[in-house]
């Protein structure tokens, strides 16, 4: 994470932090009508998008071409990830058990501490294994499944690494973006509490796990941020839950990495459902975007214009 990424973020949680200070009833309310919208959204998925993190392991085992050159690279990740799931238990198992056995109940100490070691070992092995393993190979795994079904053109027409429109849209769809760093700190104090806790932690951070997914595709399209927002608006509960599903899977100790190679599988067979069924032609050019925006452009400037004209006065 770059220099700026971090300021990013450290100023979103101090923005979102005097929200809360400011009105936490307010706040907590936000958060619960967006937890809801979630569960609303991922229930009413019609295209069962929860089956493709399944569907990518089947077809990841079933392939030899997919896990044979990566197979060294999981392997070192999982005993990586081993590593930092010991230590996370060594030191931080009895303090939170002791607190939740102490402020919330006895018989939900042990497991509510299991969940937030886990909890709190997968946002460090994240980092680490999207840095060092798996991260550099997702887009390589992700494209040779593309590949496998016919879309070799889209692949290689793709904007190269180094290429100003490729850098571009990277850093508009980059997977470790300020608003979804604040958003795991700040909703990770909601695994404090019993059951419902890690629930609502899953759900709030499970749309935007699953859009992470489909950033290569999105970027193989070569699409604006606006042109991705146009396509990922109507499907915002399908996002959610293969999220949850994904995000649930990279939780299981040491096979992590694993299950996060088997997910990018899985958007790759997703990914090719929407070109099979042309989903993507539905998404409007840049141009006839820019033309859609101007009048609001225009109006908001306008209005923008006579308020500072009244202030004036």
């Amino acid at each position: 994470m770059s220099v700026s990424t971090a300021k990013q973020t450290v100023a979103e949680i101090r923005q979102r932090g005097h929200e809360f200070k400011q009105d936490p009833k307010t706040f907590a309310r936000e958060v619960a009508t967006e937890a809801q919208s979630q569960i609303v959204e991922a229930w009413s998925s019609p295209n069962g998008a929860y089956l493709y993190p399944v569907q990518g392991l089947l077809y990841f085992v079933n392939t030899p071409a997919l896990y044979k050159p990566i197979a060294g690279v999981l392997a070192q990740g999982a005993l990586a990830s081993l590593a930092i799931t010991v230590v996370m238990f060594f030191f931080f198992f009895l303090p939170q058990m002791a607190i939740l056995s102490l402020f919330a109940t006895p018989f939900l100490g042990i497991p509510g501490a299991i969940v937030l070691v886990l909890l709190e070992s997968w946002l460090v092995i994240n980092v680490v294994m999207k840095t060092f393993f798996i991260g550099p190979l997702q887009d390589d795994l992700f494209d040779r499944v593309l590949i496998s079904h016919g879309h070799k053109a889209l692949v290689d027409r793709a904007p190269k690494k180094g290429n100003r429109v490729a850098m571009k849209i990277e850093r508009s769809l980059a997977r470790f973006s300020p608003a979804a760093i604040a958003r795991y700190l700040l909703t990770f104090p909601l695994n404090f509490i019993p059951v419902v806790g890690p629930a609502v932690f899953f759900l709030l951070n499970g749309r935007k796990m699953g859009q992470s997914f489909h950033s290569r595709f999105f970027q193989l399209k070569g699409w604006t941020s606006e042109q991705v927002q146009h396509f990922e608006e109507p499907r915002k509960g399908a996002y959610t839950a293969f999220g949850v599903v994904a995000l649930a899977a990279q939780l299981v100790p040491v096979v992590g990495i694993f299950f996060t190679a088997t997910s990018t599988v899985g958007a790759a067979l997703w990914a090719n459902d929407i070109l099979k069924n042309r989903e993507d032609e539905q998404v409007p050019r840049v141009n006839d975007l820019i033309r859609d925006n101007a009048p609001e452009k225009v109006a908001n400037a306008a209005t923008t214009a006579t308020s500072v004209g009244r202030s004036d006065l």
